[in-house]
């Protein structure tokens, strides 16, 4: 060890041990400060390698879980680009491309590619330090390949960092080893060794000491650092033209926001180094402006209807002056109202209470809710069934006995005839002695007072008077009803007449014509509406909105101003691509108590009903097709960035084109896609990446794809999507599916709904395009497929997938792939694909590997959209393990419409 550098050394180490003391022995003042306030007072940013940490070094620092960064380092001889993620509140991700010159300016140049890991083992305490283990360089070349375990305790606004490391982070005052001897070397001497996971030799050799301190300065987002770093890059090879004449490393940080971080750094005596990075929070659901996104109202009902969450009130259902002769009614409807039920009817005869909803409740459930009821009621009252008024269900709770068949009066008979008779949609009715009140909907106006005449004369010989009302205009025919109280002779069940009467085809039409006119309106489409009573259903053709339960509160807004004010329960078929994936009711009131401030977006949750599509909304019985949804188009033109990081002949190429696609929807799951590209200016014609290699060529020919097609047909195909039974989703696809091949195939997924797992297999012909990506066809063919497994657990939502079958170079093997989807929509994932390709055939990398980041495109456009940009990071590309590409696999078109996620999302649903 170097007689300077362990002097300057062992000062740092004493004071570190000193401050660890004081902290160990004070028990008050500033150092029982929470860690958890001094990490959301401490701006941590990254070190030269990207990772949290001081300038060398790596700190056993933590961002806030879901930090997100991206930067830049540059001093003429050294540039360098990174992204880092704190994956986890305990794992942080780097991964980064390198370009190191020779001399300064030089057009000689090495290129790298590593990741980084790093996992923190305890978290501050006031007595005991924070403590991280890491991996730097894993599995790239090599060259700054090592391992280190870092302790931080902080007093005040100082930081004191004290480590080990290995390999590159222990090769300057190598003592030891501690564990025994390491055979990795300076570098790779083969390609085909670059890559490799030497585990063997993980935290083994020689070790060096490293340590420093931060200083959080007065000024905001200020820091100072200082350190020693037990690298010394002149013993790497590749680097070894790199003088050190110091391991002491001093830098600044400059941290104006939350966005922003400037950071200068002098290394080595020698070299200053300027760094900026930019980074956000993915855990925080991200609400840009939207400019086309306006909130529609909601339209409420009058506050006869609106009043209390039960879909139907008592003026609706019971007669208030029949309803006045029991003591049963009041308690009974206060019961209901706490239940946020929507009511088909209700009867009330002498022996039983009988409450029909109009939603599906399982026999338990009904049970539950029929016992909370009774136990409102007063002492004596009849005992009170739940019974579900879905077509075809029958709850287990039901006595055997079948139920009396409700007594009807003549007058009841004969004005159910005159109501079928004008074809009206009725909302309610009363019947006072002799006089009868009538409440329609969708009754113009000059036609209101002619039909009450009618009615009238229908109906002589069993009322003295009628009046209509269509909501705005109120016709009294023959004699005016008395204003005294009536009570009937019986008290037998009451029948609301609306029920008896089914949704008029025409007035069904009419309706759902306005509906698909609301939905446009908003951005979305429907491909059929149906309405029965009190429950109406929207089948989904598309939305513009990203998160399924903003479109589903995006619907319920539509709706409120067109659909009768009798309709309380609102379900949504969600369907992507024509097959249908879920179906969520919701009550209507409970947006209504929400937007008038008596509500909440997790009452409007707690009463939702999640289930996969039943039988009847596959089939949409009864239902008003929208005729005039197909043939659907849809088109964009827009400028598009191609980067390539990491190529030999420059560490950022780029080519600028004008990308033009459409789509056209001819029938429900039929659409035909393409998209073509005018190049407008770039470089990436200087890329050559026709790199030896010992299997077919499938994807090193990428140089001459990029040369020779640079205005090209990126892809052109058809794609037919359906659901040929519940749970299970196929698609079947030809056409020049991607640059480089063309192709006929399909594909099939299990995905039951209310499971974390799905099970698929795909299959395809595919043949090799030509270079220039238009319509001309090479030699090469082969047959791919794989079967797949999906795994999405509640461990912080990651998504786990494994793909195993045949690849593109006719080598067999399994992709294994790892994702986090963030509250921000944000997905970061990482795969590896390990091949019968021997790791000499495969060539520079040893294996496939990458990561991508995935991101909603709303972010950029400032406009609501349900796209998203994926961005693939792989270090290098090869010829094995590669696959189709297709477009969007059936899993990530239907994956997130499932319980899991619509729980994730609800708190959205009132956007």
């Amino acid at each position: 060890m170097r007689r300077s550098g362990l002097v300057s050394f062992g000062a740092a180490l004493g004071v570190v041990a000193l401050v660890a003391a004081t902290g160990i022995a004070r028990a008050d003042g500033r150092a029982d400060r929470k860690p958890e306030t001094d990490v959301e007072l401490a701006p941590y940013t990254a070190n030269n390698f990207g990772g949290v940490g001081l300038i060398d070094n790596r700190t056993a620092r933590m961002n806030p879980q879901g930090t997100f960064e991206v930067g830049g380092l540059a001093n003429g001889r050294l540039y360098r680009l990174y992204v880092n993620a704190t994956i986890f509140p305990w794992l942080e991700g780097t991964f980064r491309y390198t370009d190191y010159r020779e001399e300064f300016r030089s057009d000689t140049q090495y290129l790298d590619r590593g990741f980084d890991l790093k996992l923190r083992l305890q978290q501050e305490t006031p007595y005991l330090p924070e403590i991280a283990i890491g991996l730097q360089d894993l599995g790239g070349t090599g060259i700054y390949a090592g391992e280190y375990v870092v302790l931080n305790k902080r007093w005040g606004d100082l930081d004191f960092s004290l480590g080990v490391g290995w390999g590159y982070l222990g090769n300057r005052d190598r003592f030891g080893p501690l564990w025994g001897p390491s055979e990795r070397s300076a570098g790779p001497s083969e390609l085909f060794e670059v890559g490799r996971f030497e585990a063997q030799n993980w935290f083994r050799g020689p070790v060096s000491l490293f340590g420093g301190v931060e200083w959080f300065t007065p000024v905001k987002g200020l820091s100072l650092k200082l350190e020693y770093s037990g690298a010394d890059p002149s013993q790497q090879a590749f680097l070894n033209r790199i003088e050190r004449r110091t391991p002491i490393n001093v830098g600044l940080s400059y941290k104006p926001t939350d966005w922003l971080n400037f950071s200068l750094n002098l290394e080595n005596g020698t070299d200053v180094f300027a760094r900026m990075a930019l980074s956000l929070n993915l855990l925080e659901a991200r609400r840009t402006l939207l400019l086309d996104d306006p909130k529609p109202a909601l339209v409420r009902r009058p506050s006869d209807v609106s009043g209390g969450p039960v879909g139907r009130t008592v003026d609706d259902i019971l007669n208030p002056r029949l309803a006045a002769a029991s003591t049963v009614s009041d308690p009974l409807l206060a019961a209901l109202k706490r239940e946020h039920l929507p009511l088909e009817r209700i009867e009330i005869t002498g022996g039983e209470v009988r409450v029909y909803v109009a939603t599906i409740l399982t026999g338990d459930q009904a049970s539950l809710v029929a016992a909370r009821v009774a136990s409102r009621l007063p002492a004596g009252s009849p005992p009170v069934s739940i019974i579900s008024a879905s077509p075809g269900y029958t709850p287990d709770f039901v006595p055997p006995v079948p139920a009396p068949a409700p007594r009807v009066s003549p007058l009841g008979e004969a004005l159910v005839a005159a109501l079928k008779t004008e074809r009206l949609s009725v909302q309610s009715v009363e019947i006072d002695g002799r006089f009868v009140t009538i409440a329609v909907e969708d009754l113009p106006p000059a036609a209101v007072e002619p039909t009450a005449e009618r009615l009238r004369a229908a109906l002589a010989a069993q009322v003295d008077g009628l009046v209509l009302s269509n909501g705005r205009q109120r016709i009294v025919a023959g004699q005016r009803p008395p204003n005294e109280p009536f009570v009937p002779e019986q008290s037998p069940a009451q029948i609301l007449f609306a029920d008896r009467f089914p949704t008029d085809p025409v007035a069904q039409g009419r309706e759902a014509e306005a509906v698909f006119a609301a939905m446009e309106a908003d951005g979305m489409s429907a491909s059929a509406y149906r309405r029965d009573g009190g429950r109406a259903t929207v089948w989904m053709a598309g939305s513009r909105y990203r998160l399924q339960t903003k479109t589903v509160g995006r619907v319920v807004r539509a709706l409120s101003g067109v659909v009768p004010r009798q309709v309380e329960q609102i379900t949504v078929v969600l369907t992507q691509r024509n097959m249908p994936t879920a179906q969520i009711s919701v009550l209507r009131s409970d947006f209504e108590d929400a937007e008038s401030a008596r509500g909440s977006a997790e009452e409007i949750w707690v009463h939702a009903q999640v289930q996969t599509p039943d039988q009847d909304a596959r089939d949409r019985t009864g239902a008003t097709e929208n005729a005039g949804l197909y043939p659907r188009f849809a088109w964009s033109l827009r400028p598009d960035l191609r980067p390539l990081i990491g190529s030999r002949e420059g560490l950022v190429l780029t080519d600028l084109v004008a990308e033009a696609s459409a789509s056209v929807e001819l029938l429900p799951g039929l659409v035909a896609r393409g998209t073509v590209n005018k190049y407008l200016v770039g470089n990436l014609d200087e890329a050559q990446i026709d790199t030896a290699s010992g299997l077919p060529r499938v994807r090193t020919d990428l140089g001459r794809y990029l040369r020779e097609g640079r205005d090209n047909i990126e892809n052109l195909q058809v794609d037919y999507l359906f659901s040929p039974a519940q749970d299970v989703f196929a698609r079947l696809s030809a056409g020049y599916f991607e640059p480089m091949f063309a192709g006929v195939g399909g594909e099939v997924l299990y995905r039951p709904f209310n499971e974390r797992y799905a099970i698929g297999m795909n299959l395809y012909f595919a043949k090799q395009r030509e270079f220039d990506q238009l319509f001309g066809l090479r030699n090469y063919e082969t047959v791919t497929g794989h079967v797949g497994g999906y795994y999405q657990s509640d461990f912080y939502g990651l998504r786990f997938e494994v793909q195993a079958g045949r690849y593109l170079a006719g080598d067999w093997g399994a992709t294994f792939d790892i994702s986090r989807v963030f509250q921000s929509g944000v997905r970061l994932g990482a795969f590896a694909t390990v091949t019968t390709a021997s790791a000499r055939d495969f060539g520079e990398g040893s294996f496939d590997k990458g990561f991508y980041v995935s991101v909603p495109l709303e972010w950029f456009l400032q406009s609501s959209t349900a796209q998203t940009s994926t961005y693939l990071f792989r270090p290098v590309t090869r010829d094995g393990g590669a696959m189709l590409g297709v477009g969007p696999r059936l899993y990530d078109l239907t994956g997130e419409d499932r319980p899991t996620t619509f729980d994730r999302d609800y708190g959205r649903i009132l956007d």
